[in-house]
């Protein structure tokens, strides 16, 4: 059993601990032994070895949806190495995280880990932190040899317990996508009108350049954009950084037009037309997203037969939606399931610690239960998280032209100044204790929530700043009182979830 507190967000019943701080439990021939060997190590914070619970067999697939992957876990493994094959194992290093297992060789073999397992831990060495991917390489390889152990994390659609996430293909054959646990926006990457100032200039294409290499370098790998930021300006921004040839992940949009008579046809064309914006080397878009439900008289189900029609045109390998409600969400994704075989991999919706509602409503531990990723757009309020603007000056992010407008979500605590200056403050506090910004604080709420936060950046140091909020989590005590301290938020006409 777990209790509720102090709670073990990595753990689930039936789960067995096989070491405790390298220290093994499964060798011991007495209880009384394994109870003393298991207090000798135990401490806050210390790393467990974790056989994961074992899995039922599996039934005929519900038509609520298609099965839910298993929750992520931390678990200990022991690896083999021989001189001829190494390890066997082709590994992409995530730098908030250690090592993702792309293959698996058969030779040697590795029984205990699966691909898409990530390696933290090699015996006493850590594989995350380094500056740079050398780094990391020569401490993987001074560590490697036949039998030494080693910590894994299985990823799951939940960043609560590790910077990988998986996020479902449409079809149950092909390989999952793993997102990092930070986005990248392109909101910003448009026009004056559709969200930042123009870009054209030579100055401004490099400053995209430079802020899209160090999301890279950083591990933030899912940029996410859409047709109408700028009027397809910012997917071209984006595929002129994607021609630099290094691997990214492209999440796009579909937003419904009241022209749009076949939803299906309508899809395909506009999935089209963002790849010959975005120009992805593999030819066809990673994610695909309806931007919001269509009104009547077009059905839910049309809308998911038109995803649908996406990924069998070969242009999409997962689908997500954007701004449902569960009640939406779910409709959707039996659809998709029922009728194609296919999965929901993603929904995104906004989400900060000015708007809760997608967590106080029960949205997002709904999508976890389902193996639905959780992508949160505006985490930082529109800026107003950041701590660059004065609650009480009146010179809050605004957009357009002229600067006239007020940025449209983040809104929740607009009215209270005095309580949205508690939130800026309690986020500088809790921002000292842990050597963070109050925008790494913020994002690192929402990862808290189990959701990816999708934040803008266009430049280096905000994309820096941005990856900042990867590879450390908040106390459940910090959580609770920048909850306490934050806003509901409310649905609207274009926002249902």
């Amino acid at each position: 059993e777990i209790d509720a507190w102090p709670g073990q967000p990595s753990l689930t019943q039936g789960c067995v601990i096989r070491t405790i701080a390298g220290v093994r439990l499964d060798e011991p021939t007495t209880e009384e032994d394994v109870e003393r060997r298991f207090a000798s190590a135990f401490r806050d914070g210390a790393v467990l070895g974790i056989a994961p619970a074992p899995r039922s067999t599996p039934s005929a697939p519900s038509t609520a949806g298609p099965p839910s992957p298993p929750s992520s876990s931390v678990f200990q493994v022991w690896l083999k190495v021989d001189r001829a094959a190494g390890a066997g194992l082709t590994l992409v290093w995530i730098p908030a995280e250690g090592y993702l297992i792309e293959a698996i060789e058969q030779r040697p073999g590795q029984p205990q880990l699966q691909e898409g397992d990530v390696l933290r831990w090699v015996g006493d060495t850590c594989l995350s932190g380094f500056s740079v991917e050398a780094q990391a390489d020569a401490a993987l390889a001074s560590s490697l040899r036949d039998g030494m152990s080693a910590t894994a994390f299985r990823p799951a659609a939940d960043p609560r317990s590790g910077d990988v996430v998986r996020a479902s293909s449409a079809r149950a054959e092909m390989a999952p996508l793993w997102l990092p646990s930070v986005a990248i926006g392109t909101w910003s990457w448009g026009n004056e009108d559709f969200g930042g100032s123009a870009l054209g200039a030579d100055r401004g294409r490099g400053a995209l350049l430079e802020a899209f290499g160090a999301a890279l370098d950083a591990g933030a790998c899912l940029f996410d954009t859409a047709p109408t930021y700028g009027k397809g300006f910012a997917e071209v921004a984006l595929g002129k950084c994607l021609a630099s040839g290094r691997y990214a992940l492209i999440a796009t949009k579909y937003y419904p037009r009241g022209k749009d008579r076949d939803m299906a046809a309508a899809m395909i064309v506009m999935a089209q037309q963002s790849i010959s914006r975005l120009r992805p080397a593999e030819g066809c878009l990673d994610l695909f997203q309806l931007h919001r439900v269509a009104e009547p008289p077009h059905s839910l189900e049309e809308q998911a037969d038109g995803l649908a029609a996406v990924v069998r045109a070969g242009l999409a390998r997962a689908v997500g939606v954007c701004n449902c409600s569960l009640e939406e969400l779910r409709r959707i994704r039996a659809r998709l399931w029922e009728a194609h075989g296919l999965a929901l991999s993603t929904c995104q919706v906004e989400l900060s610690l000015v708007r809760q509602l997608p967590c106080s409503s029960g949205l997002v531990a709904a999508c976890r239960s389902m193996g639905v990723a959780v992508l949160a757009y505006s985490p930082l309020a529109m800026g107003r998280l950041s701590g660059r603007f004065d609650p009480f000056g009146g010179a809050g992010p605004r957009w357009g032209r002229d600067g006239s407008r007020t940025r449209p979500f983040g809104t929740g605590l607009d009215a209270e100044p005095p309580a949205l200056a508690r939130l800026l403050a309690a986020l500088r506090e809790v921002g000292q204790r842990h050597g963070k910004s109050c925008a790494q604080v913020a994002l690192n709420w929402v990862l808290c929530q189990g959701a990816i936060p999708i934040s803008g950046a266009r430049s280096c140091i905000q994309a820096m700043e941005n990856s900042g909020a990867m590879g450390w989590r908040l106390s459940p005590e910090e959580v609770a009182l920048l909850t306490a301290l934050g806003a509901r938020g409310a649905t609207s006409e274009y926002q249902h979830g």
